[in-house]
């Protein structure tokens, strides 16, 4: 007896087609937000990439540069001919400043 309406009612549920949307969204969206995650976090370790790669870069582009300059005023103030010694120089300018 109490059997009829429980396959009434299992009957009428395989039917309705009412709440599968919701269902396949509830099963799905987990997976999609992971790997909405996973790219961001991803995109962003590229971007801290390229951006520190950049600046290694610049630092060493600038570093050539300035150490270039500093050679070459250093060879223009200290002649080839010249007695004074740039160790000797360097020493005593250093004493001076502090």
């Amino acid at each position: 007896m109490m059997r009829r309406p429980l396959h009434n009612l299992a009957r009428r549920l395989r039917r309705d087609a009412k709440g599968v949307t919701a269902l396949e969204f509830a099963l799905t969206a987990p997976l999609l937000l992971l790997i909405m995650a996973v790219l961001i976090e991803l995109g962003m370790a590229y971007y801290v990439q390229a951006v520190l790669i950049g600046t290694i870069n610049a630092a060493g582009r600038a570093s050539s540069l300035q150490s270039a300059q500093t050679t070459s005023a250093v060879a223009r103030s200290h002649p080839p001919g010249s007695t004074e010694r740039r160790s000797k120089t360097r020493c005593s300018s250093s004493k001076r400043s502090s």
